[in-house]
């Protein structure tokens, strides 16, 4: 695994960890327990792997 890999790998899950858990605690303290901010979460975390991949592919 070069370090390029490691560094796509690493920010992938962290960003895909940080904004499922965001949107989970949200929902839960600031929405009394709703669903909906996990989905808006989710297209948050799309929309930030889908426009960063391009960038970070052309790490060597």
């Amino acid at each position: 695994m070069t370090k390029a890999s490691f560094i796509r790998v690493w920010f992938t899950f962290a960003t895909t960890y940080t904004c499922l858990t965001l949107s989970h605690q949200i929902g839960d303290d600031y929405f009394n327990g709703a669903k909906w901010p996990w989905l808006i979460g989710t297209v948050l975390l799309t929309t930030i792997v889908w426009t960063t991949s391009s960038k970070l592919k052309e790490l060597k």
